[in-house]
């Protein structure tokens, strides 16, 4: 079945052979680490030699080793390829081989001098081959010498303290005009032959741009499972070259198409390969310039074998391809299995599928989904059993899919208020679906100081006395059609402060107010939450000796609101609220309150979780008394000076602005309302600007901030008419209001409102 055709002018032989390219590759590799290895140990057992040292003990006697007395090249520094490059060297006792080590632009080679008679002197022999050392510096490396008796002495050519001085003097130019140092190409490919009955041959055509020693050229025929190669070998002196390969064809080789599928060049004088493939994947082995031309086309390397006796059949599949993995994103990982066929095939080829459609150069067992690309699709692969002896025959799995979207969650924040009873919530995030489609779900899981918050999957959240004092965070997560999705953790910076003074008395967390009568009764106006009063509920009597009262928020930190009262000497008292409305002990706070014009309950103004107090003297000089959270006090500190001559009224307003800092109201002389935002640390957004709530509010004989009356979780103001009218004002969240509307009467019997 052998046979060769040999190009008149150029010594070769060619023929068939059936090794696959891997298999060539790993013969050539082979080759080439036993190679290295030899190196390799040399190198190795000279550092080892150099850094052991010898345990602290008995001393021992120390072998004695070979010794180079001296290496000297003898050959010319510039060598004609072809000849040899010599070195002559004188031992200190008789040695059986001296090997030289030297580099040049392709790697490393060794020359050596070796005998079975013992001696004190030679000559290490160098060839220069023509067809493997390209014109350059030759730089010697290290030097090797050993005895009979296997004891050895490495000399490196960097400093040590074995040396043979400087190794430059061994270093030599090659002089090799014909040896382009470059790898060759395949310049022109065509098959002389393009159909063949069985008893002739078919040939092939070929041009490389440089010089080797070897092409093989590898076809597979009409089962692409059975390798078809035919290989010439040749001696050329130099490149470019042109070459014919042959084989014949035989009774045996099946009818229909060969297909050539790689190309596989050995030069240097075998140290160099070089393998292009069908798929375009090329292996070099050195790493040397490439030839500059085109791309071989492969479609030129195919002939048809006429042969109606030996006709290939297909298999079936007994048993469908399937497809393996995990859906998840962003990638989801999936495996083809390869299904069973009548006959056991020796290999596959893979083809992946998305939505039915071939996906271009997915060809591999394996395929990585990818959410922005393939999300939403379903995907399946045709897998093609390859049989010695059977034509490819071809399955297709059962889709899968869809495969998750990719879901991409940004920029969310915790918004609200973070206070006891307080509802904050996730906002400000956005998120991305590629490819758009599907229906996509926004969760949320909270945790209190690290643990689950059971039962809370809503992106907001009321806080509760459980709350008091933790750190609150939220992962946020958007699910994508079930399947796909992203989590966004964010944490709350400020840990719950506790209960603001908006969240009422009676434990329902709604708003109320107090209204204090001219006899000196003390009445709770409670309300439902919905924008509506519930029945009234007197509080007490005997008010009157007090000429300011406020409800700071929970002052004591027992989860309840409270009340304070100034009475006309000054003292401050604190009445501890029940949680039921009622306010029955007091206790004593504090004493020379009576220089200040107005006492203000802010809520948490310096973000500490506490609620604290603001005084403005008669200087107009605004102080901050921030609580401890246990009923009492910590140091003050001035936060404005002098520069609020013109406000008449000043009011705490809750966290109006939707934003999760406390503000005030201020009402100036000319009917001004305006806000004065707090920046959350004690003191106060602006300097000295403010947003304008408009003008025309001195119609108003009070005005106070109690909470949210409408049940939209913003707080909202209240303003009472000379006439009794009681007008609540319904915050929008930011720096303004949504409307007002009249609810209630008669509000002008009261001393104060609160």
């Amino acid at each position: 079945m052998l046979a060769a055709a040999v190009p008149g002018s150029i010594l070769g032989e060619s023929g068939r052979v059936r090794p696959t390219l891997i298999g060539g590759i790993m013969a050539f590799s082979a080759a080439l680490f036993r190679r290295l290895f030899r190196v390799l140990v040399v190198f190795v057992s000279a550092v080892l030699a150099a850094v052991i040292l010898v345990p602290a003990g008995p001393v021992a006697a120390v072998e004695a080793k070979p010794q180079l007395l001296s290496l000297e090249r003898t050959s010319p520094a510039v060598i004609t390829a072809g000849t040899n490059a010599t070195f002559a060297f004188k031992a200190s006792e008789p040695v059986t081989s001296v090997e030289i080590y030297v580099e040049d632009k392709t790697g490393t080679r060794s020359g050596y001098w070796e005998s079975r008679n013992a001696s004190i002197d030679g000559t290490i022999q160098l060839p220069i081959e023509p067809d493997s050392w390209p014109s350059g510096s030759v730089v010697a490396e290290w030097v090797t010498v050993s005895t009979a008796d296997y004891r050895y002495t490495t000399y490196l050519r960097q400093p040590s303290f074995r040396s043979l001085g400087d190794m430059s003097r061994l270093d030599f130019q090659v002089d090799n005009p014909n040896l382009v140092l470059e790898e060759p190409a395949v310049t022109s490919l065509s098959m002389a032959t393009a159909a063949a009955t069985p008893g002739q041959t078919v040939r092939l055509n070929f041009s490389l741009s440089q010089a080797a020693s070897q092409v093989r050229f590898s076809f597979v025929d009409p089962s692409l499972a059975r390798s078809v190669d035919f290989t010439w070998k040749g001696s050329v002196p130099k490149g470019p070259f042109s070459a014919v390969a042959s084989v014949p064809i035989t009774a045996a080789d099946p009818n229909g198409k060969y297909i050539l599928e790689s190309i596989d060049i050995a030069y240097f004088g075998d140290r160099a390969r070089l393998v292009y493939g069908r798929d375009g994947v090329t292996h070099r082995s050195a790493a040397l310039p490439p030839s500059p031309v085109p791309l071989i086309d492969f479609s030129k390397g195919t002939f048809s074998v006429n042969n109606p006796a030996v006709q290939l059949s297909t298999q079936s599949a007994t048993a469908l391809p399937g497809i393996i993995g995990k859906f998840e994103s962003p990638r989801s990982d999936l495996q083809a299995g390869n299904g069973a066929w009548t006959n056991v095939p020796s290999g596959y080829k893979y083809q992946w599928l998305r939505n039915g459609v071939p996906i271009p150069g997915q060809t591999g067992q394996w395929y990585n989904a990818y959410g922005e690309i393939d999300g939403g699709t379903r995907i399946s692969v045709r897998v093609t059993a390859l049989t010695p002896g059977f034509l490819p025959s071809s399955a297709v799995s059962p889709s899968v899919g869809p495969i998750p979207r990719s879901v991409e969650l940004l920029n969310g924040r915790i918004e609200g208020d973070v206070s006891v009873g307080g509802r904050i919530r996730v906002e400000g995030f956005q998120y991305w679906v590629t490819p758009q489609g599907g229906t996509t779900k926004i969760t949320c899981g909270w945790r209190r100081n690290g643990a689950v918050i059971p039962g809370v999957t809503r992106c907001d959240y009321v806080l509760t006395a459980a709350d008091q004092g933790a750190s609150i965070a939220v992962a946020a997560t958007a699910t994508n059609d079930g399947n796909s999705s992203d989590m966004l953790p964010i944490w709350l910076r400020p840990r719950v402060a506790k209960k603001a003074p908006g969240r009422g008395m009676n434990a329902d967390g709604t708003m109320d107010v107090f209204a204090r009568d001219k006899a000196g009764n003390l009445y709770l106006y409670p309300t439902n939450g919905r924008g509506s009063w519930l029945p009234r509920q007197r509080i007490g009597g005997g008010w009157n000796i007090y000429n300011a009262l406020l409800s700071p928020g929970d002052w004591n930190g027992d989860g309840k609101n409270d009340v304070m009262a100034r009475d006309r000497e000054g003292r401050l008292f604190l009445y501890p609220g029940n949680g039921r409305g009622g306010i029955p002990t007091k206790v004593q706070v504090g004493g020379g309150w009576q220089t200040f014009r107005a006492i203000i309950a802010p809520g948490d103004w310096n973000g500490d979780g506490n609620n604290d107090i603001m005084a403005r003297d008669y200087s107009n000089n605004v102080w901050l008394y921030p609580g401890n959270g246990r009923g009492g006090w910590l140091t003050r500190s001035l936060i404005r000076h002098d520069d609020w001559n013109d406000i008449n009224l000043i009011v705490g307003a809750g966290k109006s602005t939707g934003s999760n800092v406390n503000n005030l109201m201020a009402r100036d002389i000319w009917g001004n309302l305006r806000i004065l935002p707090g920046n959350g640390h004690g003191g106060f957004l602006f300097s000295s600007g403010y947003w304008s709530l408009g003008a025309g509010w001195n119609i108003y004989s009070r005005i106070g901030s109690a909470g949210d009356f409408n049940g939209d979780w913003i707080p909202d103001f209240f303003g009472i008419k000379p006439s009794g009218e009681f007008v609540i004002c319904y915050g929008n969240g930011s720096a303004w209001y949504k409307g007002h509307r009249v609810v209630g009467g008669n509000w002008n019997q009261f001393t104060a409102v609160f």
